[in-house]
């Protein structure tokens, strides 16, 4: 997703940002580690022919949602992290 002038992204062990310049070369990402992350998750194996599609045993990605200076990463297990927006200034 783009925050102000960031592209951000999250997986299961860091959010990683892109800043980017109008019109301008983006720069280069960054990544932030998230202290205390699951980290790489694998899927259960179940029998999707005779189940279909379980979400309680999918690895669902993290979700991202920016507030005002920070961005707050939702891990799959229920982990809420905030970490202040790359790139923003502080005040």
């Amino acid at each position: 997703m783009i925050v102000a002038d960031t592209l951000v992204w999250a997986d299961s062990t860091s959010l990683y940002s892109v800043a980017l310049h109008e019109g301008d070369k983006p720069g280069p990402p960054r990544r932030t580690a998230l202290k205390g992350a699951p980290g790489p998750e694998t899927r259960k194996e179940y029998d999707t022919l005779q189940w279909g599609v379980v979400l309680s045993e999918e690895v669902l990605p993290p979700e991202v949602l920016p507030l005002g200076g920070a961005v707050y990463v939702i891990q799959h297990g229920g982990k809420v992290f905030s970490v202040p927006l790359p790139g923003a200034s502080a005040s």
